[in-house]
């Protein structure tokens, strides 16, 4: 088998891992990876609608919607109709959303150090310099 399908084939489990461990940590709190991803985008980004997140996840208008519309349902999330484009609404933090942001940090920490333990200094500054590379190689590609 040749090197480069297998660094892919790592890669591809490396993150499927990575998610697995995020769902496990964030179970606790009712959420999933996406629905906290979302939720750190959103807080990231105030007054953004679900189409910028569905742009910046790369996933689909329905998927970012359903998201969304899941998180809504918590009252993590709150919707009003764009003062710029009565078609499109914005999308706030409600007060447990911003509550649960500080939970979904300290799982990311936790998922993050679980990564990176074993690795030295000088390692994890080369890990995240190979990582950079690797994702500039693939987007310069993609486009």
């Amino acid at each position: 088998m040749n090197t480069e399908y297998l660094f892919a084939r790592k890669i591809l489990t490396l993150g499927k891992t990575i998610i697995a461990n995020r769902n496990d940590n964030l179970r606790n709190i009712n959420l999933t990876a996406e629905q906290a991803d979302a939720l750190i985008y959103f807080v990231e980004n105030p007054g953004s609608s679900i189409r910028n997140l569905s742009n910046y996840l790369s996933i689909t208008h329905q998927t970012a919607s359903g998201i969304v519309k899941r998180l809504c349902e918590k009252e993590a999330l709150s919707m009003t109709p764009s003062t710029k484009d009565g078609r499109c609404s914005v999308v706030h933090l409600t007060d447990l959303g911003n509550d649960l942001i500080t939970q979904v940090k300290q799982n990311g920490t936790h998922t993050g150090a679980k990564i990176l333990s074993g690795m030295s200094a000088d390692e994890k500054e080369q890990f995240e310099h190979l990582l950079d590379l690797a994702l500039a190689n693939i987007v310069k590609q993609k486009g």
